[in-house]
């Protein structure tokens, strides 16, 4: 299965401090790929924010490194991806959380993350973070967009559907080129917090 994928990060216009983190590992087999796509996001304006995301990141990259050789040698199933996955994000909500109550901080942490295995996939979330699909009728390609809270807020739905369709991508350069444009067109209307945004097509 062919998958297409690019990121997109930024930092904001008044503070270098990003509390929205990213992350995309890909391995892959003669036959099969295995895609891990992670943003974590917070619209807390505390550094405390940053150490969150941070972590979180740093842990579901320890997943992937410890288990994807045996998904992928193993052959396991979607479905032992998707325990395996939630058992992580518990422990990392509990982790989180647990540090908000003890610093007195009011939580606020967001999750999604994105498994493509053997041509199916899941999307698994906590918290308020953003998560679109794109599919055409007829057509077996899809794309799916993480994002930030403030990556697409100036945009109306029909103006993302439009910007993100599929069929419009071929290579991770166009995909890239997109991202940076509609990053742009949004803090041109007036955003000035960090922005990121991951999206995959497949």
């Amino acid at each position: 299965m062919e998958i297409i994928s690019a990121i997109y990060w930024r930092a904001g216009l008044h503070n270098i401090a990003n509390p929205n983190s990213i992350m995309l590992k890909i391995a892959k087999s003669e036959n099969d790929t295995l895609l891990l796509a992670l943003i974590c996001t917070d619209d807390r304006k505390l550094s405390e924010v940053e150490i969150a995301s941070d972590y979180a990141t740093e842990e579901m990259t320890k997943w992937f490194n410890h288990f994807h050789l045996l998904i992928i040698l193993q052959k396991k199933s979607i479905n032992w991806i998707k325990k395996s996955l939630i058992k992580t994000l518990q422990a990392i909500h509990d982790d989180l959380s647990h540090y908000d109550e003890k610093n007195s901080i009011y939580p606020g942490i967001s999750l999604a993350v994105l498994a493509i295995w053997r041509k199916k996939h899941i999307i698994l979330q906590f918290g308020e973070a953003n998560v679109y699909k794109f599919k055409r009728l007829f057509s077996r390609k899809q794309g799916i967009l993480l994002c930030s809270n403030n990556f697409i807020t100036k945009l109306s739905k029909s103006q993302i559907d439009e910007a993100l369709r599929p069929s419009e991508f071929c290579q991770e350069s166009q995909i890239t080129k997109r991202l940076a444009g509609i990053a742009d067109y949004v803090r041109r209307k007036g955003e000035e917090d960090g922005q990121a945004a991951i999206y995959v097509k497949f």
